[in-house]
């Protein structure tokens, strides 16, 4: 028989949740909503998903000036979980997704970005939810049933989200919002945030040559 067992967890999939001081929440969040209603204009003939999506470029206005420095904030903290050298960081897309009810957001992922993420404007019951699949697709060749679902034996997680939550993710990390089941929109802010300069900076190889002496 075993006298211990031990159980190791590698090569995680890290997602990051930052909440906002509840204080400042209400007044931040009533400004971004306010400026995105402004944005998003004339909703009279829904766009194809039913999702309206603003330009990419809302880091540049000064509106979502807050947002954008969380955004770089929590990257930091992220880069610093990771014990990433570089630390000079920029946001290559800000945009903003407003979801009425019945409207989702189907599967994909964020290329060509280090780390991803969304910012929840509002976000009510029935709409408060983003869906994470698992990175490793082979896992799904053999997956006999279980009698509960958990971290280890799950293929995709559902993570509860509210208003004024950050949520941060690898930019490869496959990623769905369920369908809006609110009476209510849900407003979020998604980003990319990616090196400066990556080349140039941090893809040298990261060895050196043992020959020459």
């Amino acid at each position: 028989m075993f006298s211990d067992v031990d159980r190791f967890e590698f090569f995680p999939t890290l997602i990051w949740k930052f909440q906002v001081e509840p204080e400042e929440r209400p007044g931040l969040n009533a400004a971004l909503a306010a400026e995105i209603t402004r944005l998003v204009g004339d909703r009279s003939t829904p766009p194809a998903g039913g999702t309206w999506q603003t330009d990419q470029n809302l880091h540049e206005n000064p509106v979502f000036a807050p947002v954008a420095q969380m955004i770089l904030d929590a990257a930091l903290n992220v880069l610093t979980d990771l014990e990433v050298q570089n630390e000079d960081i920029v946001i290559t897309g800000c945009w903003a997704n407003v979801n009425p009810p019945g409207a989702q957001h189907i599967r994909h992922n964020h290329p060509n970005n280090f780390l991803s993420g969304s910012y929840y404007v509002t976000a009510g019951e029935g709409g408060d939810q983003i869906k994470f699949s698992d990175p490793r697709g082979q896992t799904s060749v053999l997956a006999p049933p279980t009698h509960n679902r958990n971290r280890f034996n799950s293929n995709n997680v559902m993570m509860p989200v509210a208003d004024g939550d950050l949520v941060m993710f690898p930019g490869w990390l496959d990623h769905e919002v369920p369908i809006n089941q609110s009476d209510a929109d849900r407003i979020s802010i998604a980003f990319n945030v990616m090196f400066r300069n990556y080349g140039e900076a941090m893809s040298r190889p990261m060895w050196k040559g043992t020959a020459g002496g």
